[in-house]
C-alpha cells in the first residue's frame, strides 16, 4: 500500500509532456510524409488538372497557366459550383505540371492544418491568459487526433482534389479565426500599428476566400461571424462591431456570390433535393450518430490527456464561465449544421471529406466545451476559494492514459484504422509498392502517343486504405474514364478484362 502511494504521488511536468508529445507527433507524419511518393491522382484530379495542363505540356508561361485555371473557374462556376476559390487552386495542382509531384499533396494539406490549429488555438485560449506551452500542447493533442483518427483520410489527406476543397480551407478558415481574435483583443496602443492593419487586409482576404470555398465551410463561418456581432452588439462593443464590418461584407460578397452561382442549380437538377426542414432535421440527428461513430477510445484517450491541463488553465483564468449549457447547445447545433448543406443537396450525409470536417470541428468542440464546463464546475458547484491547482500532471494518470491511447489505437475496426499504422502496414506489406506499380505501367502506356485507346490494369487487392479513393471502370463512357483520357488526349481509356491483359492495346 505504501508503494501504491509513493507511486501514485510522482508527477510528470507539463514540459516533458510537451517534448513527448512532439516526439510522438513527429514520429506519427513520418509514415504521412515518407509514404507520399506512392500516391497517386484519381477521379476529379484528371478533369480538374486538364486545362492548365495543356498549358503546361504547349510550354504556356505564367500568365497563361493562371489564366487557364481562372477559364477553368468561370467554367466551374457557371456549370457545376461556385466554391471559385477551391477550383482555382484545383486546377493548379501538382499533376498538371507533372505526375511526379503528386507526392506534395499532405503537405500541402497538412500545412495549413497545423498552423490553422496552433494559431486557433493560441489565440482561443490566450483569452484565458493560457502560455505558449500549455496553448502547444493543447494543439499538438487535436492535430494527433485531426490526422490520425478522421473520417477519410485519403480524402483528407492524399486526394489533393477533395483534400484542397475542405481540408486546406479548413486550415485557412481557423487562420482567419485566429486573426479576427488577435485583431478584436488588441490594446487602443497597438491599434494604430502597421500589423494590425495588415491583419485586417488578411481577414478581409482570407474571409473572401472562405466565402467562395466548400458549402460546409462557407456556412460555418457565416454563423460565427453573425454569433459573434451579435454578441459584440449585446455586450455594447460598438467600436468592436465596426471593425467586423468590412470583413463580414467581403465574406458576404463571396458567399453570396458561391450559393447564388448558376452551377449550383445544374447540379442539384441531378441529386434529388430536400426541404430546408427536412435538411435541419436530419443534420441534428446525422450529428448524433456522428458523435456516437467518432469518439473511439483512443480519441477519448486524448480528451482524458488534456483534462488536467484545462482544468488548471479554467482554474487560472479570470473568467465567469456562465451558463456553460449555452455553449453545449449551440457546439451541438453548429456540428449538426455541417451536415446541412449535403442533406439540402443531396437528400444525404455528405461525403468523407466534408464529413472530415465535422471530425476536426468535433475535435476542438469537445475540448472547449470541456475547458468551460471545467470553469463553471469549480466557481458555481465546489465553490472553493483557493486557487492553487496542480502544476503539474500525475505520472499514473499519464501512463494509464497513455496505455489507453495505445490499446485504443491499436485495436481499431479493420476498415477504420489509425492513419500511420495503415500507411506502415500497407509498407511493409508491399500493397503500397505494388499500387505504384501498377500505376506506372498505366502511366508509360496513357503517355505513349501512339496507344489510342488503352487497356489499363485494374489495381491489385488490397488496395492501400489510405490512398485509394476511386478509379476507373471498364465502360469507356463513364466520366471516371473519360476524365482520364481527355486528359491524356485519348480516343478512349478502359480497364482491361484478365483475358486482355497479355495483349497490349
Amino acid at each position: 500500500m505504501n508503494t501504491f502511494k509513493k507511486l501514485y504521488s510522482y508527477t510528470i511536468s507539463y514540459r516533458t509532456i510537451l517534448i513527448l508529445l512532439l516526439i510522438l507527433f513527429i514520429l506519427l507524419l513520418c509514415p504521412i510524409f515518407y509514404t507520399a511518393k506512392w500516391n497517386i491522382p484519381s477521379a476529379d484530379d484528371y478533369r480538374n488538372a486538364k486545362y492548365v495542363h495543356d498549358v503546361v505540356m504547349n510550354n504556356g508561361n505564367l500568365s497563361e497557366i493562371i489564366r487557364a485555371a481562372f477559364d477553368y473557374t468561370k467554367y466551374y462556376y457557371f456549370n457545376w459550383q461556385g466554391t471559385s476559390s477551391a477550383i482555382f487552386l484545383e486546377a493548379i495542382q501538382p499533376i498538371a505540371f507533372d505526375e511526379k509531384y503528386y507526392f506534395l499533396v499532405p503537405y500541402i494539406m497538412l500545412i495549413p492544418l497545423m498552423i490553422g490549429i496552433c494559431c486557433f488555438t493560441r489565440m482561443l485560449f490566450g483569452l484565458f491568459n493560457i502560455n505558449k506551452r500549455d496553448a502547444l500542447i493543447i494543439s499538438i493533442i487535436l492535430l494527433i487526433g485531426c490526422t490520425q483518427f478522421l473520417h477519410s483520410p485519403v480524402e483528407g489527406l492524399y486526394w489533393y482534389s477533395g483534400a484542397i476543397l475542405y481540408t486546406f480551407f479548413f486550415g485557412i478558415s481557423l487562420i482567419l479565426y485566429a486573426l479576427i481574435i488577435k485583431v478584436l483583443t488588441n490594446t487602443d496602443r497597438e491599434k494604430n500599428n502597421p500589423k494590425h492593419t495588415a491583419a485586417l487586409i488578411a481577414i478581409c482576404f482570407l474571409g473572401f476566400m472562405v466565402g467562395f470555398s466548400n458549402f460546409v465551410t462557407a456556412l460555418t463561418t457565416a454563423i460565427l461571424f453573425v454569433s459573434l456581432f451579435v454578441f459584440l452588439f449585446l455586450r455594447g462593443d460598438k467600436m468592436l462591431c465596426k471593425k467586423m464590418i468590412l470583413p463580414i461584407l467581403f465574406f458576404a460578397a463571396a458567399f453570396y456570390l458561391n450559393i447564388t452561382a448558376p452551377g449550383n442549380a445544374v447540379r442539384q437538377s441531378q441529386n434529388a433535393k430536400s426541404t430546408i426542414f427536412q435538411a435541419v432535421y436530419s443534420s441534428f440527428g446525422y450529428a448524433l450518430f456522428q458523435l456516437k461513430r467518432w469518439n473511439t477510445l483512443p480519441v477519448i484517450a486524448l480528451y482524458l490527456l488534456l483534462c488536467p491541463l484545462l482544468w488548471k488553465i479554467a482554474a487560472e483564468a479570470d473568467y465567469s464561465f456562465k451558463f456553460p449549457w449555452l455553449l453545449t447547445l449551440y457546439s451541438y447545433c453548429l456540428l449538426s449544421s455541417m451536415n446541412a448543406p449535403t442533406f439540402y443537396t443531396i437528400s444525404r450525409s455528405g461525403y468523407g471529406r466534408s464529413q472530415n470536417l465535422s471530425f476536426y470541428w468535433m475535435m476542438i468542440l469537445i475540448p472547449v466545451n470541456i475547458f468551460y464546463w471545467f470553469g463553471f464546475l469549480q466557481r458555481k458547484v465546489i465553490k472553493s476559494s483557493d486557487k492553487r491547482v496542480p502544476k503539474q500532471m500525475n505520472l499514473c494518470y499519464f501512463l494509464l492514459v497513455s496505455a489507453f491511447f495505445i490499446y485504443g489505437a491499436v485495436n481499431l475496426p479493420i476498415n477504420h484504422p489509425m492513419v500511420s499504422l495503415s500507411a506502415v502496414k500497407s509498407y511493409f506489406s508491399g500493397e503500397m509498392g505494388l499500387y505504384k506499380h501498377v500505376y506506372n505501367q498505366r502511366l508509360e502506356i496513357l503517355r505513349d502517343p501512339d496507344v489510342t485507346n488503352p487497356l489499363l490494369r485494374p489495381f491489385p487487392y488490397p488496395r492501400p486504405y489510405i490512398f485509394f479513393f476511386d478509379d476507373i471502370t471498364y465502360y469507356p463512357d463513364y466520366w471516371l474514364n473519360t476524365s482520364m483520357s481527355d486528359y491524356y488526349h485519348k480516343n478512349s481509356v478502359r480497364l482491361a478484362y484478365p483475358e486482355e491483359l497479355s495483349l497490349g492495346e
